[in-house]
C-alpha cells in the first residue's frame, strides 16, 4: 500500500500532518489540543481559556 505524507503548518502555528493512501476507502480525523495551565504563559489571567477550550472542541 502505497501512501504520501504531507505535514503543514498554519498562519497561527498550528501543526498538522496529512497522510493519503490513494486506494483507501475510508476517512479518518484526529485532533489533538495542548491544553492544561502549563502552556499559558499569564496564568493569573488567562488560566481558563485551554481548559475552556478542550470542552468546545470536544462538545
Amino acid at each position: 500500500m502505497k501512501y504520501k505524507i504531507t505535514e503543514y503548518t498554519t498562519k497561527r502555528g498550528s501543526k498538522g500532518l496529512i497522510l493519503n493512501v490513494a486506494d483507501a476507502p475510508v476517512v479518518s480525523m484526529r485532533f489533538q489540543f495542548r491544553a492544561g495551565y502549563r502552556y499559558v504563559k499569564d496564568y493569573d489571567r488567562k488560566s481558563q481559556v485551554a481548559h475552556v477550550l478542550e470542552h468546545v472542541a470536544s462538545g
